[in-house]
């Protein structure tokens, strides 16, 4: 049985603001487990977009009685103690995977809990490192494109926003259905997505008409937008298919309302909103527009975990970083300073 320390080291949110408001203390006490959760000592951890924007108060006020914070989704370590119903895994499996969004306590840390129905055996021809880097981005396009998109075989894909994870995700898992993909760049140089055939990366400036062309790409049946920008939106709206074409958004805006107004007032602003984004949208453009909300979703994760099984997904890492360099990471993903991949911290030598 690993000795397991009543203290351990992490990064702490305790106001919001620029990546400089960040600590990593040494005495932030080591979370206790839950009868459905293990205890993970966390090998490395990935930086999502997320984490910056939660950092910057983003959903403030659900976020903000909450302090202090220790941010991260994605994680990959050992487990290292098991809750009293805790039965999938033994002490000392190398497990990958993510926590759920509103978590307070989350993976940038030595240790964290986690609800074992969260977590998979990490596949041994994957780092750490690379496996921490899957598992949010893979869960927001699965339910982006199949629970939201109703993503079908032999549908065309547009994704906007290759340079992400979930768009890089997005675009493996299309192709692994036996779709025909399309990934558009906003605005630096492309790079290999997959290696089917079926996928093709166009490199798009915001104002390069030939990304609005129907001739060039033809028509979508489902357009992801990762960016959510106003020329995004009217960049993917443009090429979908009129009447069946599903527009779908990782940009929602629930979160914004609940910051803003609390939990009730939020929510049904926030279902106000959406409901005029639908009637605008399908009037005007003859288009579905849909929001796609993230949560872990136990069958999307184990088919996530199937194709990293099987070499169709991976995840691409860029600059990896120790732990007191969490603010640096943070400069790193919010500036796009990435690379291509994503920005992990390593916790464990």
């Amino acid at each position: 049985m690993p000795r397991i320390p009543s203290l351990m080291r992490a990064a702490v949110l305790s106001q919001f603001g620029g990546p400089q408001v960040l600590q990593v203390l040494d005495n932030v006490g080591v979370p206790q487990c839950r009868p459905h959760e293990v205890l993970v000592r966390v090998a490395a951890a990935a930086v999502n977009p997320l984490d910056c924007r939660l950092r910057a108060g983003y959903g403030g006020e659900l976020y903000r009685p909450q302090f202090p914070l220790v941010l991260g989704r994605d994680l990959s370590g050992e487990v290292v103690a098991m809750g009293s119903s805790a039965q999938n895994f033994v002490i000392g499996t190398q497990v990958f995977g993510s926590i759920p969004p509103a978590s307070s306590q989350g993976t940038h840390a030595e240790y964290v809990a986690v609800p074992e129905a969260h977590l998979a055996e990490k596949p041994s021809n994957l780092s750490h490192e690379e496996a921490s880097a899957i598992s949010f981005g893979a869960l927001a396009a699965w339910r982006a494109l199949f629970l939201t998109g109703r993503l079908a075989k032999g549908d065309r894909v547009l994704v906007v926003g290759s340079s992400s994870s979930v768009g890089r995700a997005a675009a493996q898992l299309a192709v692994a259905k036996g779709c025909e993909v399309v990934l558009t760049r906003y605005p630096c140089k492309c790079f290999a997505v997959t290696k089917g055939k079926m996928a093709r990366c166009v490199v798009c400036g915001e104002h390069d008409s030939k990304c609005n062309d129907n001739e060039e790409f033809g028509s979508f049946d489902v357009a992801l937008d990762t960016v959510g920008s106003k020329h995004s939106l009217r960049h993917a709206i443009t090429l979908l298919r009129r009447g069946s074409g599903r527009y779908i958004t990782l940009h929602g805006r629930l979160p914004i309302h609940v910051g803003k107004n609390g939990l009730l007032w939020g929510g049904l602003g926030a279902a106000f909103d959406n409901t005029r984004m639908k009637a605008l949208h399908c009037a005007c453009d003859e288009i579905g527009y849909r929001w796609a909300m993230m949560r872990h979703d136990a069958h999307a994760f184990a088919e996530i975990v199937k194709l990293v099984q099987d070499g169709l997904l991976d995840a691409k890492t860029g600059w990896t970083l120790p732990l007191e360099d969490v603010s640096r990471a943070h400069v790193l993903v919010e500036g796009e300073k990435t690379g291509t991949g994503k920005v992990v911290l390593k916790l464990k030598a």
